[in-house]
């Protein structure tokens, strides 16, 4: 009979220990890491950027496939550009 062959663990990997100088260099990337999302969460209420991204793509493609509601809108910047015109005139008269 054959011996069976030692079993191979494919998700044990050998990771070598960093040096200590390599260590700092490591954390202080995850460092700027963190400070950039940091100032990313500030800007956008901490939501994904991303998830900002494919908001607005999705919503310009159905805008873009409706043209009655292209139309609304339309309308609507005429009617308030007007109003504001008509405040401009009275206030500076």
């Amino acid at each position: 009979m054959n011996a069976p062959s030692p079993r191979l663990d494919l998700n044990t990997r050998a990771t070598p220990l960093p040096r200590e100088d390599e260590s700092v260099g490591v954390e202080a990337y995850r460092a700027v890491d963190r400070m950039c999302e940091a100032i990313k969460a500030q800007f956008t209420g901490g939501v994904s950027p991303a998830s900002l991204a494919l908001a607005f793509f999705d919503w310009s493609i159905h805008l873009a496939a409706a043209p009655g509601k292209q139309m609304e809108l339309v309308d609507k910047a005429i009617r308030k550009t007007a109003r504001l015109s008509t405040y401009l005139v009275a206030t500076t008269a």
